[in-house]
């Protein structure tokens, strides 16, 4: 791979929903490029790709995985994504390494949501794409009628490439339509034979060729103009204006085959190696130059080096990894660089070539390579690696928010520091998760895309490190208010031989505007109190609002109002007015007319328009507050208002509901009075004690 050029690069992803047996596709693709001695199956746990423990147990991708080889003259790093809405932000990030993807549908299935909204991001991007229609050799498989959904959804040319011979159990190869050839695999057999096309096929072939050949052609004006005058359009220009067309993003290619039998994997290398596009054939990237303003990054190995951290891999026994895509420039082992996001240098101790599990040392990485380097200590997921002397800082995904907590704790005492240390390396690689203490229920709380996502990410964090952890439901952070104005007595009086304490405020509590928390107001005349005295009597308010009123639960939006009081030449101090104010907040709040407040979420979420009315119904359910439904792309998104207690598990709920397309995010809104059966509720759980 030495004498390897950034022109004969090809990074592809294989991006899908799940279940379309994306990974099956990639372990085909392995054992024809040489990488293995056999095709890898997931069911069987000895896939290529899917290597970790969690992804072996479950039987399906839950992280990028990348492998590298030779296919011809071309050198193609190929990456397996998750195809789990939960893991989508893996998705999300290989996109940011590769120049192209193949979208693999499942023939019975057929375009799932979740497909549809990787193609939309893909279209987004500007990612030229591919589609593989697989599992052709299963029961009920229905080649045409995906082919037609497809050509529905697309926004540009739907260009059909390759037709199956037979499907379900009687599939027996592919048709090379632009080609005219016919690929049959024998029974059993991973090879294939060249043959001439069956006859009850040779028609329609020759219709679909003419066809392919139009929509390739409507890409070249003159092409186009040249065809319709009769003039005979070369081999060469049809196969150059396809490549173009694809580059473009005017065309999309559908291939086809089982990867399960190795049908149409060979055809498919061979379809990537002459029309996808290298890394000096995409759409101009720019990075942000230390002016703030955008700068086109020159994609040739010869310019100053450019790369981007798309994940970190981080092992117990071999520490951590950064996986980079090299846009410009060259990499050498023992070379210094710039670390443009975290302004601070770096030095590449050794460079690998990742495949699967297995690692290969090299000696250099040019523009368009996808590599890892070890132990570099200040470089994280998504920073970008620049010269000193021209620090350039290229975009990353924007990771999504959590949309599921829990309150964590150790199964082990005094853990807590390494549950953190724990979690801190996890989130090196895998950004999406996040832990903090919660300031008020002094939980310690993990949020993540789903329970799957926290499950594995518990497990790892077990397996890794030895930390066992409990999942709970966390606490809703509930807090009290007064509805009503009261005027009170706070006094403390004790005399036990010696120096007494004496304390007496009289405090005026009023409720405020939700969201102003506590107001205190000086209103002492004439030196009723002290003024050394008055920050006390403060203190010791504050003090009782954090304790509640009814339960345990801080009060909030109150306004306290001192405004008289008494106090003794020898006995008075800050500690008996502090405890003075306490004792007057507690009494008097009691009496005026207290309610418990809920959190409310203003929520937003999206699914496809069929599932709308279901998800409607659901939240009216969940004391949900409609606040309009707007439309985007192929969905709809519902925005309402929704109490946090209702929406601590909605994730597997929606999840359930929509069958897997439906998504939302939740950011807090206001905090509103609870319903008197939630605040019995919560009175009867956490009442306070006398």
């Amino acid at each position: 791979m030495d004498k390897v050029y950034s022109n004969d690069i090809r990074n592809i992803a294989l991006v899908s929903h799940i279940g379309t047996g994306k990974t099956s596709l990639a372990d085909a693709i392995a054992f024809n490029g040489g990488l293995n001695s056999r095709i890898g199956r997931v069911d069987e746990g000895n896939s290529f790709f899917d290597f970790e423990a969690e992804e072996i147990k479950r039987k399906t991708t839950l992280s990028q995985s990348f492998a590298t080889f030779m296919w011809g003259n071309k050198k193609l790093n190929l990456v397996d994504t998750p195809g789990s809405s939960e893991f989508m932000s893996e998705t999300k990030s290989a996109l940011k390494a590769v120049d192209s993807a193949f979208v693999v549908i499942d023939s019975v299935e057929g375009l799932k949501f979740q497909s549809k909204k990787i193609i939309e991001d893909l279209e987004r991007q500007k990612i030229p794409y591919s589609i593989f229609i697989n599992k052709l050799d299963r029961e009920n498989s229905n080649f045409k009628q995906v082919f037609l959904d497809l050509k529905k959804h697309m926004n540009r040319a739907v260009l059909l490439l390759q037709l199956p011979m037979g499907e379900d159990i009687n599939l027996t190869g592919i048709v090379d339509i632009l080609g005219l050839k016919a690929f049959s695999y024998p029974k059993d057999s991973l090879e294939y034979n060249e043959i001439k096309i069956p006859d009850e096929l040779a028609k329609e072939v020759k219709v679909l060729q003419e066809k392919s050949i139009e929509t390739i052609l409507e890409c070249e004006d003159e092409l186009l103009e040249k065809y319709l005058n009769g003039d005979e359009i070369s081999q060469y220009e049809l196969v150059c204006a396809l490549k173009k067309g694809i580059i473009g993003g005017k065309i999309v290619p559908v291939l086809t085959g089982s990867a399960h039998k190795n049908i149409g994997v060979k055809q498919l290398l061979n379809f990537i190696a002459d029309f996808m596009p290298s890394p000096l054939e995409r759409d101009n990237i720019y990075a942000i130059n230390k002016n703030n303003e955008p700068e086109l990054i020159k994609l040739s190995k010869d310019e100053d080096i450019m790369a981007l951290v798309i994940k970190t891999l981080s092992d117990p026994y071999s520490g951590k990894y950064s996986i980079v895509r090299l846009f410009a420039g060259s990499l050498h082992s023992d070379e210094i660089i710039y670390n443009s996001s975290q302004e601070d240098k770096e030095k590449i101790s050794q460079i690998i070539m990742l495949q699967g599990k297995k690692h290969e040392l090299i000696p250099r990485a040019i523009a368009g390579d996808i590599v890892a380097l070890p132990k570099l200590k200040h470089t994280h997921t998504g920073d970008s690696l620049s010269t000193e002397k021209n620090p350039l800082i290229l975009s990353y995904i924007k990771l999504p928010e959590p949309v599921l907590s829990y309150a964590i704790k150790s199964k082990q005492k005094n853990d807590e520091d390494k549950i953190y240390s724990g979690f801190k390396k996890l989130k090196e690689e895998d950004p999406s998760i996040d832990i903090h203490r919660d300031e008020e229920t002094k939980q310690i709380i993990l949020s993540g895309m789903g329970q799957v996502h926290l499950d594995v990410t518990t497990s790892k964090l077990f397996r890794r490190y030895g930390v066992e952890v409990i999942l709970e439901a966390p606490q809703i952070p509930y807090k009290e208010t007064i509805t009503s104005t009261i005027k009170v007595q706070g006094k403390y009086k004790k005399q036990s031989g010696g120096k007494g304490q004496y304390g007496d405020c009289w405090i005026e509590l009023s409720p405020i505007e939700r969201g102003k928390g506590f107001e205190f107001i000086d209103n002492i005349v004439g030196g009723a109190i002290p003024r050394q005295y008055i920050p006390a009597v403060e203190a010791g308010i504050r003090e009782a609002m954090q304790e509640g009123i009814l339960s345990n639960y801080q009060a909030v939006d109150i306004k306290a109002v001192l405004y008289d009081g008494s106090y003794h030449n020898v006995d008075s101090s800050e500690m008996a007015f502090k405890i003075a104010g306490s004792l007057g907040f507690k009494k008097g709040a009691v009496e005026a007319n207290p309610i418990m407040l809920e959190p409310v979420m203003s929520v937003e979420i999206t699914v496809p328009e069929s599932y709308v009315g279901d998800v409607i119904g659901d939240l009216s359910s969940r004391r949900g507050k409609m606040l309009g439904i707007e439309a985007e792309d192929h969905t709809q998104i519902i925005k309402s208002l929704i109490p946090m207690s209702e929406i601590i598990n909605y994730s597997s709920v929606l999840n359930s509901m929509t069958g897997g397309a439906g998504s939302f995010t939740a950011e807090f809104y206001s905090y509103e009075e609870a319903p008197n059966h939630i605040a019995l509720s919560i009175l009867m759980t956490h009442k306070k004690v006398a």
